[in-house]
């Protein structure tokens, strides 16, 4: 008996020894996320790293054998990815944390080395090519972070310099020679450039275009290129408008570097860019809506994602139509392998890596991310509607074309809403909009489903798509109440200050302010004449949410005021009867950008 429990505790001792051997050697643990949502990929090698949002993971595929290799957690929500120049290691951002991550790779695994505060909201990333230096956009914070990169694990890095802009930026592109970044618009049609070498902002610009994407050089190297939508302000949305186009195009547009690089006498003023080429994706009953990541091979092959009808275009002559392969929902995110044979899409609906064989021009496998078998909520459901323009006439446009990622492009649209043509109003932002009703402009939406459908039947055009026929409001309303307002200014750049936020929220209740946009939702159901009127003379409206006024293009219904200080101090809002001194004026304006 006694012999019989020492060798069932050697063989215990043994087993534990095994495991804990195995455990040291093995895989982390295995991730089961709900969703992956993969968002940007990047080659390193013979290794295929992707980003994934929703999980905080990133996953690697071994490029010969084309198979999922492995998967490590690295935050929470993670927004983009670049490689340190030509080294083997990879940059993260994690958009929930506000951190940028830096990470060695070997043989397929990702291993943390260093992780940093940086602004809100992180989105974009790239390295310079002698990996010292990255760039990072930071969408709420409005400014764009210069983050050097020691070779040494203990400083790992450090911020270099903030560079505020006045706009949203996202997308990150670097010149060859390490000399100048580039950062788009998240939502409008704004670029900034910036002398790296200097590390300041050389010039900002204004294309005029909404949902730029893909940023990239051209094939001849003189040229910046990206993806992007032109919404026509006066082209009401009646079908022959959205039917030809006229609407709002899907395009792709290329900007002289030349144009962008030049310093500018003032780079604080932004400068109309005038000079382009532009080729139309999609056409009159076969529209393209949503196009974005875009690829080009060594031997010049276009490759583009058409997000919202889910499909990759691609071709060597942009002046042709460019031949079209269906994917999964929503490609947003390309690249090729070492031998430029296989181009992967990341679908991030579908939690799926599809790999296209170039010389076979088809898709030949599908590497799911996860387990596929996710249950969808109601939300999640309404989500995937949002972002899919199958739901408009002909795949022209989604519901994410206007109010990208639930914020606003911050233009003028003429979709209707007062039964008027040639009276268009500003694209509100649905960030926080699910507890803000009544809905539109002249507050006479005060059911949300009914307003989803408004915008279906006569935004979209949509009344005869399938989706349409399902009734698509419940979930994409139910969508909307999951959006949570976008951050004040100064409260996504640490910038507060207590004695002013006190003294401007004071303010705002002595003005009266409160009682047009009572807190906490800083609105009103009611409608208002504040002394301006459309071109119908209208007059009367509802007063959208105060909260995260900072974060918009333009104020007012027609965007006659560029932000608050214009709207107190040039157009007197809500009349000329308040004069407020210097030092009050500005208490007002740090609390409102403060909410």
């Amino acid at each position: 008996m006694q012999k019989r429990k020492c060798q069932t505790r050697l063989l215990l001792i043994l087993l534990v020894c095994i495991y804990a051997d195995h455990s040291h050697s093995a895989e982390p643990p295995q991730l089961h996320p709900q969703f992956y949502a993969p968002v940007e990929m990047v080659t390193v090698d013979q290794w295929l790293y992707i980003a994934n949002q929703d999980s905080g993971s990133v996953s690697v595929v071994e490029t010969g054998e084309n198979r999922i290799f492995s998967e490590t957690l690295i935050g929470q929500r993670i927004s983009s990815l670049a490689r340190v120049g030509s080294q083997a290691k990879l940059l993260f951002t994690d958009e929930a944390k506000h951190e940028l991550v830096l990470s060695s790779l070997a043989q397929g695994h990702v291993s943390v080395i260093k992780r940093i505060k940086v602004p809100c909201s992180p989105v974009g990333v790239k390295s310079t090519s002698d990996g010292t230096l990255a760039v990072v956009a930071s969408i709420w914070a409005r400014q764009v972070t210069l983050v050097e990169i020691h070779e040494t694990v203990e400083s790992g890095l450090e911020i270099s310099k903030k560079i505020d802009l006045p706009f949203n930026p996202k997308e990150v592109w670097i010149s060859d020679d390490d000399s100048h970044a580039i950062v788009s618009d998240a939502f409008a049609g704004h670029i900034a450039a910036i002398d790296l070498k200097e590390q300041r902002l050389t010039g900002l610009f204004n294309v005029n275009v909404q949902n730029i994407r893909g940023l990239t050089t051209s094939t001849d190297g003189k040229y910046l290129t990206f993806s992007h939508q032109l919404l026509s302000p006066n082209s009401a949305t009646v079908r022959n408008n959205v039917f030809w186009g006229n609407t709002l195009e899907n395009l792709i547009r290329s900007v002289p570097l030349e144009v962008l690089l030049t310093p500018q006498p003032n780079p604080q003023l932004i400068t109309k860019v005038t000079h382009w080429l532009q080729y139309p994706v999609g056409n009159p009953g076969n529209a393209a809506g949503d196009p974005g990541d875009i690829l080009f091979t060594s031997d010049g092959e276009l490759f583009i994602c058409f997000g919202g009808t889910s499909q990759v275009a691609h071709g060597k002559d942009m002046h042709n139509l460019l031949e079209r392969i269906d994917v999964g929902s929503r490609p947003i995110a390309l690249a090729t392998d070492q031998t430029e044979r296989f181009i992967y899409i990341a679908s991030h609906f579908d939690d799926t890596i599809e790999v296209f064989d170039r010389q076979s021009n088809r898709v030949f496998k599908r590497l799911p991310l996860g387990d596929g078998q996710p249950t969808y909520s109601l939300a999640d459901k309404g989500k995937r509607l949002f972002y899919n323009s199958r739901l408009s006439l002909d795949g022209w446009y989604s519901c994410n074309s206007c109010h990208v990622d639930g914020h606003t492009v911050g233009g003028l649209n003429e979709n209707l809403s007062d039964s008027n043509k040639f009276s268009p109003k500003r694209i509100l932002s649905l960030l926080g909009t699910g507890e803000t009703g009544p809905w539109a402009w002249l507050g006479n939406k005060i059911d949300l489903d009914g307003q989803v459908l408004k915008s279906i039947h006569i935004t979209m055009q949509g009344g005869n798509s399938g989706l349409a026929k399902g009734n698509p409001a419940p979930s994409i309303s139910a969508f909307l109440r999951t959006l949570q307002p976008a951050p004040g200014i100064r409260t996504a750049r640490g910038e507060l200050i207590e004695e002013q936020i006190k003294r401007g929220s004071h303010l705002f209740e002595t003005l009266k302010c409160s009682e047009c946009h009572a807190p906490p939702l800083y609105t009103t159901v009611n409608t208002y004449d504040v002394g301006i009127q459309d071109e119908y003379g209208l007059k009367e409206f509802n007063p959208p949410s105060l909260r995260g006024v900072s974060q918009r293009y333009g104020l007012f219904h027609d965007n006659r005021a560029a932000d608050v200080r214009a709207v107190l101090e040039d157009h007197a809002h809500p009349d000329d009867s308040i004069n407020l001194s210097e030092a009050d004026l500005e208490a007002l304006i740090h609390f409102l950008e403060s909410i």
